[in-house]
């Protein structure tokens, strides 16, 4: 498939073509890059939306979570992952 933007601020064009250079890139190459990285975000929201739509996907009581800051819970999580 071929995409043409219209009316690219020359600044924007500028800063792209700055980023595919300094990723060894051709500005071509560099976009198809970035737009299959933002069509992957989009993908990944739409699923994560579908399934916040349901009330608890997992099924999991969470309800001794409440209360707890989320950075503590984070905190704990990252110490058993990394073994601390």
């Amino acid at each position: 498939m071929t995409v043409q933007v219209r009316d690219l601020d020359a600044g924007v064009q500028e800063t792209l073509r700055a980023a595919a250079q300094k990723a060894g890139l051709s500005l071509s190459a560099y976009l198809r890059q970035e737009l299959t990285k933002l069509a992957e975000n989009i993908e990944f929201w739409e699923r994560a939306e579908k399934l916040g739509a349901r009330r608890n996907p997992l099924g999991i009581d969470t309800t001794f979570l409440q209360g707890i800051p989320t950075q503590d819970i984070v905190d704990v999580i990252r110490e058993d992952r990394d073994g601390r």
